[in-house]
């Protein structure tokens, strides 16, 4: 992952001309690897492993711009999206940043969106446990879920510390107070993948 990051930097900053070339290359690998023996092989024996793997190629993917997009059908194979199934903190946070709203991708986004809600749908144990607290926050400042869900969540939380329902207004106010600052992941290009790295989803290619 690094290296082909840092390739992609250098062939932009002092061969631009090529830069296009390297992700076709970048791009295909990545393809290959996904449709590959090896891969199914891997995911099969091995999911958990098998997908971080897959996560962290997707993001790479992402980087390289919307026109290295895999087809929906390599992301649907890659992702479980069986119903009821609940996905990880970091299969959430890295699917929205790779989806957007890109609408090829809507059936798998609707899944990250039920795990979200589900996940979020009882925010009492929220100051204990963490990965709640990181996937509510982080979910406030998403740029890609929509403001109504937001504010269902903000009027979750205000009645979970108070005790009360909230109004329009304060459920309103709260959603933009917590949508305002990056809490753990800045969904801007270079500070999510810093962001990553520090809670060492992204290895080292």
């Amino acid at each position: 992952f690094i290296s082909s990051t840092l390739a992609c930097s250098f062939f932009e900053a002092h061969l631009p001309g090529e830069l296009n070339s390297i992700k076709s290359k970048v791009y295909v690998s990545c393809r290959d690897f996904f449709e590959s023996s090896e891969y199914i092989k891997m995911a099969s024996d091995n999911n958990d492993y098998a997908l971080l793997e897959a996560l962290n190629l997707l993001v790479l993917l992402k980087e390289l711009g919307d026109e290295y997009l895999v087809p929906r059908q390599i992301l649907q194979s890659i992702v479980n999206i069986s119903s009821g199934r609940l996905m990880s903190y970091f299969e959430i946070i890295v699917l929205l940043y790779y989806i957007g709203n890109n609408s090829s991708y809507a059936q798998v986004k609707s899944v990250v969106i039920k795990s979200v809600k589900s996940l979020l749908s009882d925010l009492s144990d929220i100051r204990m446990n963490s990965e709640r607290a990181y996937l509510f926050l982080d979910i406030m400042t998403c740029p890609y879920i929509d403001a109504n869900i937001k504010k269902g969540f903000a009027s979750k939380l205000y009645k979970q510390m108070n005790g009360a329902e909230p109004s329009a207004h304060q459920k309103e106010e709260l959603a933009s107070c917590l949508g305002r600052y990056p809490w753990f992941v800045s969904w801007a290009d270079a500070d999510f993948l810093t962001a990553l790295e520090k809670k060492e989803l992204l290895k080292g290619y």
